[in-house]
């Protein structure tokens, strides 16, 4: 029954050090939001708190997330940017309004854990779940090959 959400990000679980401009951010009634501005290999931590006409809810449970130095960067137009937290890695591919794509994660033994054709949406979103560990990225966009080497430990 939300009308909608207040995020808070910070760079502390205690929330004494907001990221700038997302302290008590209304971002409306949403079931995503990009946050944006963050350093590489930083842990975030995010927690949202629902309103309604009879009030405001107290805050969610906390999590954090923890950039990577890892990021794909820009690929022409498009940015690819992979995110991890202690549950999942989370691959996000912005700008894709006009290409086509396919995205597979494979292991270090050449098997594929996933593969994802990519659709021309402004935002992708590719989650994973699967232990620590060292994974193959490869991403095809516009008929050229991208590859990045992942390494997800001490989730």
């Amino acid at each position: 029954n939300a009308n909608g959400y207040y995020l808070d990000v910070a760079t502390d679980n205690g929330f004494a050090n907001f990221v700038s401009g997302y302290n008590n951010l209304d971002v409306g009634n949403v079931t995503v939001f990009s946050v944006t501005g963050l350093n590489p290999a930083t842990e975030y931590f995010y927690r949202l708190r629902a309103y309604n006409a009879s009030g405001t809810s107290g805050n969610s449970n906390v999590i954090s997330l923890t950039t990577l130095t890892t990021d794909i960067g820009e690929v022409g137009n498009i940015l690819v940017k992979i995110f991890t937290s202690k549950d999942f890695i989370c691959i996000r591919i912005d700008g894709m309004k006009e290409i086509k794509g396919e995205l597979t994660i494979y292991n270090l033994l050449g098997s594929p854990l996933l593969y994802k054709h990519l659709k021309n949406t402004q935002i992708n979103r590719i989650y994973l779940n699967e232990p620590d560990g060292v994974y193959i990225i490869k991403l095809l966009l516009d008929k050229k090959i991208y590859t990045k080497k992942l390494f997800v430990f001490g989730r």
